[in-house]
């Protein structure tokens, strides 16, 4: 979704005459949509979105060259989202359990007679060379994107008809995801601290019980405060936001047609990418099937 959300900054910033006021403003629509539809999501889905939003908006008011700028914002924005999810590991898990770790993996590769130091650390490296490199992807899609959104609307115009019914709903992402993953991330600690005996493990076992705890009781204040000021927003974009929520049916809509046009002309991973287009082009241009 990060990268979706890079992509529609890179487009409000070539349609808007203020690019700054355009973006923050649709970043404010997009939470408070977020906050009416998905109330569940942790605060963590908050701060990512209004920091993709205050970035991509900064960069694209000071940088004038908007290809340079579409690169730096999801490079930065995407590399906040990795970040942050390891900044929540560290904090869920602490050092310990990651030197602890590193110890293991390094006595089983001395069983098998190789060397490895630093396993953690190599494996830091390559989730971020990973998203360093998706971002540079990301940046260079929204590069072309003004021209490829064209290229569709025009396409779409010479068509006689357009299916409108969707076939499928996006599922919403469950809580209990989140708190299966610490479960078993828990449960793998106490198995491992108890399996080799090691008091470092079971000093992270008792530490991220405690921060979960710690967690689970501040979240809902912090979310709490967090709407308070969206509801305070919501006052004065009130107009926008009724007119988005109530397009957002509609949009659903969009979703089967863009998706059958991408996979008659594509195939394997660049469906998805032209998913994304036609999804932006009929949602800007197409208003119905014509008959």
């Amino acid at each position: 979704m990060a990268a979706f959300a890079i992509i529609i900054i890179r487009l409000i910033a070539y349609n808007a005459v203020k690019p700054f006021q355009s973006i923050i403003k649709a970043t404010i629509l997009v939470l408070l949509i977020k906050m009416a539809v998905s109330p569940q999501s942790l605060i963590t889905a908050y701060i990512a979105v209004a920091f993709q939003g205050i970035i991509g908006a900064a960069l694209f008011e000071k940088v004038k060259n908007q290809n340079l700028a579409s690169y730096l914002t999801a490079i930065l924005s995407l590399m906040e989202t990795a970040l942050q999810k390891l900044l929540v590991l560290l904090i869920l898990f602490g050092t310990s359990f990651i030197n602890a770790s590193d110890a293991f993996i390094t006595d089983i590769f001395q069983k098998l007679n190789m060397e490895v130091n630093s396993f953690s650390l190599w494996i830091l490296w390559i989730y971020l060379s990973i998203y360093f490199f998706w971002a540079i992807y990301i940046g260079y899609i929204c590069t072309s994107l003004p021209k490829e959104i064209q290229k569709r609307q025009l396409k779409f115009s010479q068509l006689s008809y357009l299916e409108s019914e969707f076939s499928f709903d996006k599922k919403k992402k469950s809580v209990w995801l989140d708190v299966s993953f610490i479960v078993i991330g828990l449960t793998l600690i106490l198995v491992f601290a108890i399996t080799f005996n090691s008091n470092i493990l079971m000093i992270a076992f008792y530490r991220t019980l405690i921060v979960i705890l710690l967690w689970w009781t501040l979240s809902p204040f912090l979310k709490k405060a967090a709407f308070y000021f969206l509801d305070k927003k919501r006052i004065n974009y009130a107009s926008d936001f009724s007119s988005i929520f109530s397009m957002l049916p509609k949009m659903k809509s969009k979703i089967r047609p863009a998706y059958n046009l991408a996979k008659a002309d594509f195939k394997g991973i660049a469906v998805y990418k032209e998913f994304v287009f036609n999804m932006i082009a009929l949602s800007l241009y197409h208003d119905g099937p014509k008959k």
